[in-house]
């Protein structure tokens, strides 16, 4: 049997050790955390956070544009939303309000989702972001704009202490 397929056949048996037995090897099994202890992570990466990023405007040859948000605070309500106290700056305008999203799981993966929903002050909005460890990354769209964004997370007053800023940062 030639050498790539000997090659190839190691790869389809560890692939399918790994699929089948959530090992990675003999074992070693996959952490999965219950959705509390996601949700506390995901509060943990939120709460005092700055998302500092970029966005740019589908079917626009303008550069991308730096935008951040500043979330002082999230919490779970009642019924299951996630209230985001929080600014949003873009451009020269800086907004400061709480917002309620909902908050859907992609396995261990957090995704922000607002469906046409009304920002006070700012308008209509509809955006899927999701949260990755220290980044985020997604879509959104306003009236007739839409485009994407990405960018990373810090703690409050990180950028500063590392001397980053959206401006600089092109991710």
């Amino acid at each position: 049997m030639p050498e790539h397929r000997r090659a190839a056949r190691r790869i389809l048996l560890v692939c399918t050790l790994v699929l089948t037995t959530g090992c990675l090897a003999p074992g070693l099994l996959l952490a999965q955390l219950s959705q509390d202890e996601l949700e506390a992570q995901f509060e943990e990466t939120m709460n005092g956070a700055e998302l500092i990023g970029r966005f740019s405007i589908t079917g626009m040859e303008a550069p991308t544009q730096p935008d951040t948000y500043s979330v002082s605070k999230i919490e779970k309500l009642d019924d299951g939303r996630w209230l985001f106290t929080a600014s949003m700056s873009y451009g020269d305008t800086t907004v400061a309000i709480p917002m309620p999203f909902d908050v859907l799981w992609a396995g261990d993966t957090p995704v922000i989702t607002l469906t046409d929903q009304l920002i006070p002050g700012l308008g209509t909005f509809s955006a899927r972001v999701l949260v990755y460890k220290d980044e985020y990354a997604g879509t959104w769209k306003h009236e007739v704009f839409g485009g994407h964004m990405w960018g990373r997370i810090e703690k409050a007053g990180a950028a500063e202490e590392t001397g980053t800023s959206p401006e600089k940062d092109e991710n």
